[in-house]
């Protein structure tokens, strides 16, 4: 009987051990697939000027009739896993949503993309796609925009950036999206430094910060942390004459000691 009662203890733990102890080791598929700089995507082009226009239009076409700020007014951001020039696997930054997600998804297996080549070999790699759907109303005119960020780059003409337009920028989500990017320094801390930091940034057509200056700091590595703050976060861009244009803007952020 006492052996019974051990055999059955024993295989109770074991079981038990089994079912409880299991750990499931997830793939780690950034290393699996590099990550190429900005440099390296536009060098490439391995956003192809057609997959370029591919995206804005699909996307726009799902997002274009929307009513709920659920799913609009907020930037929305997919990391690509691509191999031989199609998208393999999709991580997204926000919840998923079926509504939209999954309809998207189907669109981008149509996408083409140029090979990473590198040691004489295709690689695999890895991009961020984003982009932001907001309403927007301007003049009788009202509705919803998409900007599909990243896929250009450009030269800093501040000739070309407006310092006032009839609709100016405006970061998605707020004011507050900038200062959830803040870390306060522990050299600015210790020195019980605190105040504002006036950012000024170069906001392209696509809403894209593209360049960000000091009018006016307060050191201790605030002024780096707040340009990084700002450049973090994606604008609605600024209208002038109903067509987005690139404007200059000045943004305060606050650093205050609780």
């Amino acid at each position: 009987m006492k052996k019974l009662s051990l055999i059955i203890i024993i295989a109770v733990m074991l079981f038990g051990c089994e079912e409880y102890g299991k750990i499931d080791v997830l793939p780690n598929y950034d290393v699996e697939y590099y990550k190429v700089s900005d440099y390296e995507r536009y060098s490439m082009n391995l956003v192809p000027e057609e997959t370029q226009k591919k995206m804005q239009k699909e996307v726009y076409e799902l997002f274009k009739t929307v009513k709920s700020n659920d799913e609009i007014d907020n930037p929305y951001k997919y990391d690509l896993y691509i191999n031989n020039s199609k998208i393999t696997k999709v991580r997204s930054e926000k919840e998923w949503s079926s509504k939209f997600d999954n309809k998207l998804v189907k669109k981008m297996s149509e996408w083409k993309f140029g090979k990473y080549v590198k040691d004489g070999s295709s690689q695999k790699y890895r991009i961020q796609f984003s982009f932001g759907a907001f309403h927007y109303k301007f003049k009788e005119k009202e509705g919803v925009n998409v900007i599909v960020y990243g896929n250009q780059v450009e030269e800093i003409d501040k000739g070309l950036y407006y310092l006032a337009v009839e609709e100016m920028p405006s970061p998605i989500g707020g004011i507050k999206a900038i200062q959830k990017n803040i870390t306060y320094p522990e050299i600015a801390k210790k020195a019980g430094i605190q105040g504002r930091v006036f950012v000024k940034a170069y906001i392209d057509s696509s809403g894209t910060v593209r360049k960000t200056e000091i009018i006016k700091g307060i050191g201790s590595g605030c002024d780096e942390v707040a340009m990084k703050a700002v450049k973090k976060v994606m604008f609605i861009p600024g209208i002038q004459g109903g067509k987005p244009v690139g404007v200059q803007v000045t943004v305060p952020i606050l650093f205050k000691l609780q």
